[in-house]
């Protein structure tokens, strides 16, 4: 079970697992082979074939759908399939009954369904559902010419097992809640401590990298000393890369750390921005974007250049802007698919960055991360 799903009775009970489905499997089987044991023609084969098959349908939409209680719509359709089982069932069969077993895969299928409505939140829909095949029971015996009670009588045993599961129901059910709650809040609190961490984690590498970054020159500027000139390009180096760390989170990667540096060294102007907020520093097209970053970064030799990570839910992921000195531009962007945009002749769009993926389904990457 993910941690975002509710824990309920069906969660208790296994009944969404791949053993519950291969329990029931086996359960459709052995009813289906107990139904065409009796050879009674062609017709008789049809109809309890049938009428297991609509079991199976029930069976299927209690193990598959999910949601507690069980959504009303699905509720309603898996409540019709006891009744109309044992309908088609009984259809081949005449009263009296010479062998009581002959009903056995239709009325224990039934009773199944009607239970496990219970034990979805539907206990309402699962007694409803098995009146109506008690109802179906006695008008096949009245049609019989056997009274009624006779086809009432050969059902009405199972009301047992219907209460129990009822009764099941009201006892495991508001545990499952119980537990459902006491399992939400120990996760809300295991975020809350995993996030706190986090932040002191992140705390401590800002702490660390302003410590080897700033503390030289802070302790030559405490000591009264003259910065030379290589000392105060230094110290504006300084600034420029930790202004960089708090606005443009995440371009803070060492070899686009680098590459700003020497290119300001160089005398570009450099300005990065990070307007995305975004989390997972191993986000494919971020990681394509730094690397187109850093080639641009590496080979700007003067003017002003700017590298920004945009807004979620943008055509363009990032671009960069170049403007030289001679007033003349350039225009590169990345897009969510992982594709290199730059002015063309042709108008044609470059292969997918270096290191990135187009997916074969046409959904953009990373999207889910940014």
């Amino acid at each position: 079970m993910s941690s975002g799903e509710r824990f309920t009775a069906a969660s208790l009970l296994a009944m969404h697992t791949l053993g519950a489905k291969v329990v029931a499997a086996g359960f459709v089987v052995a009813a289906g082979y107990s139904a065409v044991s009796v050879r009674e023609g062609p017709q008789s084969v049809v109809l309890s074939l049938a009428a297991i098959g609509v079991v199976a349908a029930g069976i299927a939409g209690l193990l598959l759908v999910r949601g507690d209680p069980l959504p009303l719509r699905a509720s309603v359709l898996v409540a019709t399939t006891g009744p109309v089982a044992c309908g088609l069932m009984l259809s081949v069969v005449a009263a009296p009954l010479v062998n009581p077993g002959r009903l056995n895969p239709a009325i224990g299928g039934a009773v199944v369904v009607c239970a496990f409505l219970c034990v979805r939140g539907r206990t309402g829909m699962g007694w409803a559902s098995f009146v109506g095949v008690i109802m179906m029971f006695g008008v096949w015996s009245a049609l019989h010419r056997q009274g009624p009670l006779y086809g009432i009588l050969l059902s009405a045993p199972n009301l047992a097992v219907l209460g129990m599961s009822s009764l099941f129901a009201f006892i495991v059910r508001p545990g499952a809640a119980t537990i459902d709650a006491l399992r939400s809040a120990a996760i809300r609190e295991a975020e809350s401590v995993a996030a706190t961490e986090a932040k002191r984690v992140e705390r401590d590498a800002q702490r660390a990298k302003l410590d080897e970054l700033a503390r030289p020159i802070l302790e030559l500027v405490a000591a009264g000393a003259q910065l030379d000139t290589a000392q105060l390009a230094d110290s504006r180096l300084t600034e420029a890369q930790l202004r960089d760390s708090l606005r443009a989170r995440a371009l803070d990667r060492p070899d686009v750390v680098a590459a700003a540096r020497e290119a300001r060294r160089r005398g570009v102007e450099v300005v990065l921005l990070d307007d995305s907020r975004m989390d997972n520093d191993l986000d494919p097209l971020r990681l394509a974007f730094c690397d187109l970053a850093t080639e641009y970064l590496n080979a700007t030799s003067a003017g002003t250049i700017t590298v920004r990570v945009h807004p979620r839910a943008r055509a363009v992921f990032g671009s960069i802007v170049i403007v030289r000195l001679d007033e003349t531009s350039e225009w590169i962007a990345l897009d969510p698919y992982g594709r290199i945009h730059r002015p063309d002749p042709e108008g044609q769009v470059e292969q997918p960055a270096a290191g990135s993926v187009l997916p074969a389904d046409g959904t953009a990457m990373g999207t889910e991360n940014r």
